[in-house]
């Protein structure tokens, strides 16, 4: 029995949509083809010390840990250490973003044993091998392991070039655990067809992780596969959870044409700013493709020079009018606020081209989040010149979360202890800017209400006392609440 665990992301929102934990159903479903008894738990938080009184009595051959950099590192090393006080005989195995791109760090712990680096299909499946058969671990490729006080890492493990010989094995937790319904739409799964991105934008893991490299599933194994999750979670709208759905544009239409055709219609997929066009836009449409997600990073030429983005300020305007004329399509707008040696005149930048997108694209919900110095990405080296010290442990890297409270910038030389919360209630406040019309009279008036402050709030970049936004999020969780238990 092998037991893979990945511990939940928490949101602030109520309307994240259910991420399964793809990779484990990835590497999972390889482990069984090989022949291993294998069990995913999916828990939160709250539920480790159940969890890990249960895997204790199932005595695994290891347990999987699945993580990336944030609160989940520390949840993770919470799990950990706590196997470890109840059972020092099972080997812990971490992989994921985290450990792949720090594993001399979380092989520093006394909690970690084994970290996977990098992909993990092929790896679990011969350390699996290795620790059931008492077999040699230096051939094992893609793995870091502790000898007589020692941390050593193996060869590296070249990138899987074909992906349809794997796929999410759904057996492992059910897809109709992560079916999501969509108000006056239907039912929606997510999928993701492809793994990596060929830019370079600086504050990306892809960079490193996947070597700026895109690989993708077959059309052929994407429609075949979501034909099965259709007829078995009776859901027909489907959640495209890749990093970047249109890096082959003829292929990503390809998949949305062959969708539509048996019935299945896209509720989100994200694309590149600057591929957006009329002709693009008009077949989306076409398609009832339901919303994209863009990010446009910045309002400041010198910031998207600096993280890569490949375009300018002018081209965000212009492709944003195009968007203008589909508000059938919803729009996820995020740009980010913090990046190294940006100033407060670069922020206000990208302020001021929010309040202009707002005016342009009314259906427009933003995300302005903080920067954080991921590791893996080309501006950390750079946070680091700038000030940054990186956390010694997994449990430190739990700060760097926008949840995990108040963050201190020190890459940032001018900002306070305060800023962080600045920067929160700029986000907040950013949410408030969608202006789309509702067919509720009550609701359209707040909308507009809510939308005129904002645009108050950013403009005269007045964050104090943020009645607006606190009140709004009350009402708004009040109201989810009472759909959720009249769908109960």
């Amino acid at each position: 029995m092998i037991i893979l665990v990945n511990i939940a992301s928490e949101f602030r929102g109520v309307e994240a949509i259910k991420r399964p934990p793809s990779g484990l159903l990835y590497v999972g479903g390889a482990l069984k083809r090989a022949g291993f008894l294998v069990k995913v738990m999916h828990i939160s938080a709250a539920d480790i010390k159940k969890a890990v009184e249960e895997i204790v009595l199932m005595r695994p051959l290891f347990v999987g840990v699945s993580l990336f950099t944030g609160l989940v590192a520390r949840h993770s090393a919470t799990f950990s250490k706590e196997l470890k006080r109840l059972a020092p005989n099972i080997p812990i195995v971490w992989g994921g973003v985290h450990p792949s791109l720090l594993p001399e760090q979380c092989l520093s712990q006394p909690y970690v044993d084994f970290v996977c680096i990098g992909e993990g299909e092929e790896t679990i499946v011969e350390l699996a091998a290795a620790l059931d058969e008492n077999l040699s671990l230096d051939n094992v490729k893609g793995i870091g392991f502790k000898r007589d006080g020692n941390i050593y890492i193996t060869d590296t493990r070249p990138l899987i070039e074909n992906l349809d010989a794997y796929e999410m094995d759904w057996s492992l937790l059910g897809i109709k655990n992560y079916v999501q319904k969509i108000e006056g739409f239907g039912e929606m799964f997510p999928y993701i067809t492809s793994r990596g991105c060929p830019f370079s934008c600086g504050f990306c893991y892809n960079y490193t992780f996947n070597k700026r490299r895109w690989r993708a599933h077959s059309v052929e194994h994407v429609i075949e596969h979501i034909k099965k999750i259709k007829e078995s979670a009776v859901a027909s709208w489907v959640f495209f959870d890749d990093d970047n759905f249109f890096a082959n544009k003829k292929r990503a239409l390809d998949i949305l044409y062959r969708l539509y055709d048996i019935g299945v219609y896209c509720s989100f997929l994200e694309i590149r700013v600057d591929s957006i066009t009329k002709e693009l836009m008009r077949e989306l449409k076409d398609l009832k493709v339901q919303r994209i997600f863009i990010g446009w990073e910045s309002g400041s030429d010198r910031m998207l020079k600096l993280v890569t983005k490949g375009f300018d300020k002018k081209k965000i305007l212009e492709k944003c009018n195009i968007l203008a004329d589909y508000p059938e399509i919803a729009i996820d707008a995020s740009a980010i606020i913090g990046f190294p040696t940006e100033t407060m005149e670069d922020i206000g930048e990208t302020l001021d081209l929010a309040l202009r997108i707002a005016e342009i694209v009314p259906n427009n919900n933003f995300n302005i989040g903080t920067y954080l110095p991921y590791p893996g990405t080309q501006l950390y080296d750079i946070a680091i010149k700038e000030g940054f010290v990186p956390p010694k442990d997994p449990e430190g890297w739990g700060d760097f979360d926008i949840l995990a409270g108040n963050i201190k910038m020190t890459w940032l030389p001018w900002a306070s202890n305060n800023e962080s919360e600045i920067f929160r209630r700029i986000d907040r406040y950013s949410k408030l800017l969608n202006h789309m019309r509702s067919p509720n009279p009550f609701i359209n008036f707040l909308k507009i209400v809510l939308y005129m402050a904002a645009r108050f709030r950013l403009s005269k970049r007045f964050m104090s006392l943020p009645i607006e936004v606190v009140s709004f999020e009350w009402w708004h969780k009040r109201a989810v609440k009472k759909i959720t238990e009249k769908e109960k």
